[in-house]
């Protein structure tokens, strides 16, 4: 699903998420149950969506994701 920031009040640095879900399913954790297998946005949404913060005036913009290693 396709969430957009365009501003954020109050902050210095925006957040964008760029993975969501988890392949692991360990026995503790619900996050592959609520969430769906992982999946990444397309770079191209990524850099449009970090292209239209900067012009907003953000400085600083941190990727996001359950597993960004």
């Amino acid at each position: 699903e396709a969430l957009h920031v365009r501003h954020l009040n109050e902050h210095t640095r925006a957040y964008i998420k760029v993975q969501d879900g988890c392949n692991q399913f360990c026995s503790y954790c619900i996050i592959p149950y609520s969430r769906g297998r992982v999946r990444s946005k397309p770079l191209e949404e990524l850099t449009r969506e970090a292209r239209t913060l900067a012009a907003s005036g953000y400085r600083e913009i941190v990727l996001t994701g359950i597993n960004l290693s």
